[in-house]
């Protein structure tokens, strides 16, 4: 006996949403290994880059801060800072500028697929479109966030 045509097509439609949900959870991974694609890069131990637990990438710097032995960081209250990555995105050198302007002097550079540490993100003058600029640590500067791609979420500057 013949099926009517409605009920095939229902049951065509019906398999293949099943495949392809099946599909999706087959191939899904909750703990993706480090070298998978679109996983961010980790810059070596000697750099104090390490990942929390949502994969992000940050660093600790201490600036005069000292470990006792026991994990304790002391000294300056105020100077332990935490920063993101970011990968420089442009066609050609990029400039560190001393304000987040393109009219502010030019404090040194950037080159193309350089890892630079980002602090956090203020508004400044629009750049192609991007009016955000990421802080440089350590009062080195500020760069046109447009330029650079940052590689896990940036705070706003205070």
């Amino acid at each position: 006996m013949l099926q009517p045509t409605r009920t095939c097509f229902a049951l065509a439609a019906g398999s293949l949403v099943l495949g392809l949900v099946g599909t999706g959870v087959a191939v899904a991974d909750e703990n993706p290994p480090r070298t998978a694609p679109g996983h961010a890069v980790v810059l070596d131990d000697d750099d104090d880059w390490e990942e929390d637990e949502d994969g992000d990438e940050w660093g600790d710097e201490e600036d005069g801060l000292e470990e006792d032995g026991n994990g304790e960081h002391h000294g300056k209250p105020g100077n332990h800072h935490r920063y993101v990555i970011g990968k420089v995105v442009s066609k050609g050198p990029l400039n560190i500028r001393s304000r987040p302007t393109t009219h502010s002097e030019v404090v040194e550079k950037v080159y193309p697929n350089e890892k630079v540490k980002i602090r956090c993100k203020t508004r400044g003058e629009t750049v192609a479109g991007n009016d955000l600029w990421y802080r440089l640590p350590e009062d080195d500067g500020w760069i046109a966030a447009r330029y650079v791609k940052n590689l896990s979420p940036v705070k706003w500057c205070h």
